[in-house]
């Protein structure tokens, strides 16, 4: 409060702030953190786009490469969504994984249809103020038999979006 300061600093502060405003050359370097922007705004955001084949026979959950998204979070929440697709055979499928710095958060043997189709979903994750790698892993769902991710077309590729929201 101004009336408790005397005279010649108070003159000083209103020299330095007599508009009311504060300009953005005013504003310090680094001086705006995350801790201090209100909610609802998006902090950062990465994507990966693979576009590489792939294949597997495994019957349990292995990473699928160059298909993550590494991310050093404030500890705000994260959005991930995820588009993938693949192929299979006429009574197997593939199936599909998130993982957060090599564990499982979301899996389901039901993200495509026995054949091929794609997968989209979506996973909202309150992280640690950390550096977090987020990653899809799928597996046969007839452990032995080939299931394929065809992403070099530019038709089916793996897309990963993580965002971090305030």
């Amino acid at each position: 409060n101004p009336t408790h300061l005397p005279r010649r600093l108070e003159g000083a502060l209103m020299a330095t702030f007599g508009s009311g405003f504060i300009t953005t050359a005013q504003i310090q370097d680094n001086a705006v953190t995350p801790a201090k922007i209100s909610s609802g705004i998006i902090l950062q955001q990465l994507t990966h786009v693979a576009t590489t084949d792939l294949s597997t026979t495994s019957g349990t959950y292995v990473a699928m490469t160059a298909s993550e998204v590494a991310i050093t979070t404030t500890g705000a929440d994260v959005l991930i969504e995820v588009i993938v697709s693949g192929t299979g055979g006429a009574t197997w499928r593939p199936a599909f994984a998130l993982f957060k710095d090599a564990a499982e958060v979301l899996a389901s043997d039901h993200f495509v249809n026995a054949g091929s189709g794609q997968a989209a979903f979506v996973y909202l994750d309150s992280p640690t103020a950390a550096a977090h790698t987020y990653a899809l892993y799928w597996k046969s769902s007839a452990g032995g038999s080939s299931v394929t991710s065809n992403a070099s077309s530019g038709e089916f590729e793996r897309v990963i979006t993580v965002t971090e929201v305030k």
